[in-house]
């Protein structure tokens, strides 16, 4: 039987680990603009930069940037509910094994 502590736990828990997937993601996003920005000023090519609500005005297209974004989130969710199955539905801890 749930408890509703136990469910408010689960929606935290969920939550915090979709927040890891963004941020992963955001850091993933900016070594991409590194990168794509150093290989603008090596080839001496234009800076064309984009603005978007997700991340600001940035070199990359909408279209990347929203899959950076769903990529992080859909991520998160499958990380924490697989996360919360092992942890503490199968209770599979990883602590060292007494002889």
């Amino acid at each position: 039987m749930k408890t509703e502590q136990s469910v408010l736990k689960k929606i935290i828990y969920i939550l915090l680990t979709i927040l890891l997937g963004f941020l992963l993601t955001v850091i993933l996003h900016v070594l991409l603009e590194v990168i794509f920005y150093n290989y603008l000023l090596a080839s001496r090519l234009p800076v064309l930069t984009y603005y978007t609500p997700i991340y600001g005005e940035s070199l990359l297209p909408f279209s990347i940037q929203l899959t950076l974004f769903n990529f992080g989130i859909i991520s998160g969710c499958l990380l924490g509910f697989f996360w919360w199955r092992m942890v503490y539905v199968e209770h599979k801890h990883w602590h060292r094994k007494k002889k």
